[in-house]
């Protein structure tokens, strides 16, 4: 079970676009972050490059 679950009860909704559909697990969407220094609109090109 998820921390995140643990705490709310919830489970955990990625707020990313296309995130539900995305193949990537949550260590990729990390490293994907690290990657793009945090700057959202890289992290979209490479998310829309990735579909």
């Amino acid at each position: 079970m998820s921390h995140y679950r643990e705490a709310t009860g919830q489970i955990f909704r990625d707020p990313r676009p296309g995130a539900e559909q995305s193949l990537l697990g949550g260590d990729e969407w990390s490293v994907l972050e690290d990657i793009c220094n945090s700057d959202p609109m890289h992290l979209v090109v490479h998310q829309r490059n990735s579909a």
